[in-house]
């Protein structure tokens, strides 16, 4: 329980209506709004208890007045010969300057449930930090992440969101420790288990606290290339592939992606088109695979159209959402 010491200010000493102090004054102390005795003391260790009345001085000087900061104080002051000279209610004190704030009591609300002022100040933190974009710092492995805000965070709350740079590629599903406070479930955006290659080295990631499990993304889709062959993994599970090649001598071409797709929830939609400054070019194909399709290029007439450029889309999931 936090200490507190009177701060009586200009009625450290009493006085009379002339500014004259007053010799012998005696301050009486209540409890606030009551007339029931409060306990006061000589000291902040609380061993010496003051008398009640307490007398002031030849020159109406109070000597210290503690107490143990339980409830507020109703001060009646009053001359040595009993008049009432002024009635503090609650008067004014300040806490002793060697109370941690971890000592101080609060009274708890439905918000700030804590019951000492340390508590309170962390969860006002904690409060103040949802909803805004904090950076952490990554460690732990590729699968069970620890992230350090700096912010010493004792509880998540919800809609909290950080960004941070992955340590290597995950290789399945994946959790996240928030500053200590325990590995909790990691998701896609779409609330699927992050699969292999969902989080990679060095590239930004967004993850939100919500009801109980974290939401992650990267800030930015992946993309990879080789050549004219390009892929593009968007967070949600829907990836893009293009390609722009050229059909061998009997007009056939076989497409592999530059990066494979799953088949659920469907096989990726293939469509494309030759890239001829010929008349009457089509092309087909068979019915795409998750990593590859075979091309075909004929002319009006039935002809295969050999060596003829032809250019390729993709679009279908890399992962099951």
């Amino acid at each position: 329980m936090a200490v507190q010491v009177l701060a009586l200010q200009q009625r450290a000493t009493a006085n009379d209506a002339n500014g004259n102090p007053l010799a012998g004054a005696l301050i009486y102390t209540y409890e606030t709004g009551t007339t029931t005795p409060l306990t006061t003391y000589t000291t902040s260790a609380l061993s010496v208890q003051n008398a009640n009345p307490i007398e002031a001085d030849a020159a109406g000087r109070f000597g210290p007045i503690y107490t143990n900061g339980a409830t507020a104080v109703k001060v009646v002051i009053k001359t040595a010969a009993g008049a009432t000279v002024d009635t503090l209610d609650p008067a004014p004190f300040v806490y002793d300057s060697q109370s941690a704030a971890s000592s101080i009591s609060y009274t708890p609300n439905a918000t700030l449930t804590g019951d000492d002022v340390q508590e309170a100040l962390d969860q006002v933190t904690t409060l103040l930090t949802a909803g805004k974009t904090t950076a952490a710092s990554a460690g732990g492995t590729v699968n069970a992440i620890t992230l350090t805000t700096g912010l010493g965070l004792t509880s998540i709350p919800n809609g909290f969101e950080v960004i941070w740079r992955p340590t290597g590629d995950n290789t399945l599903a994946t959790t996240i420790n928030m500053d200590g406070t325990g590995a909790v479930t990691n998701t896609t955006v779409t609330g699927a288990a992050t699969p292999a290659g969902y989080i990679k080295q060095f590239n930004w990631m967004r993850s939100r606290y919500l009801s109980g499990s974290w939401e992650t993304a990267p800030i930015a889709p992946y993309r990879s290339q080789s050549g004219n062959n390009v892929s593009i993994r968007h967070a949600n599970g829907v990836q893009e592939c293009w390609f722009r090649g050229a059909f061998g001598g009997a007009g056939t071409a076989t497409w592999t992606y530059q990066q494979a797709f799953v088949s659920s929830p469907s096989s990726p939609d293939v469509t494309g088109t030759i890239v001829s400054t010929g008349a009457g070019r089509v092309l087909t194909m068979d019915t795409p695979g998750t990593t590859s399709v075979a091309l075909y290029g004929w002319t009006m007439l039935g002809a295969a159209a050999a060596s003829e450029a032809f250019s390729v889309r993709a679009v279908g999931y890399w992962y099951t959402p």
